[in-house]
């Protein structure tokens, strides 16, 4: 028997703003960065479940220093702070 898990594969922008717990504008670059988890489907962008906490992780590990901001090096490499 096959078991089917019941957490989705792909959540949405709006999703992970929430999980990452960071504003919505912040999402909308992250996705357009080349290491982000994210996906394009038709006019939509999805990320990918998975990867998810795999990102975040590596973002802390390469910048210790920055517990508490972990998305600071994404804002640095994307044009600086907006809020």
């Amino acid at each position: 028997m096959i078991a089917i898990s019941l957490q989705p594969l792909l959540i949405s922008i709006q999703e992970a703003s929430k999980i990452l717990n960071i504003p919505l504008c912040e999402m909308y670059d992250l996705v357009k960065s080349e290491d982000f988890p994210a996906i394009k489907i038709g006019r939509k962008w999805r990320i990918i479940v998975s990867r998810l906490e795999q990102w975040a992780v590596s973002r802390l590990e390469e910048r210790p220093n920055n517990i508490g901001t972990p998305l600071a090096p994404v804002r640095k490499r994307l044009g600086g702070n907006r809020r």
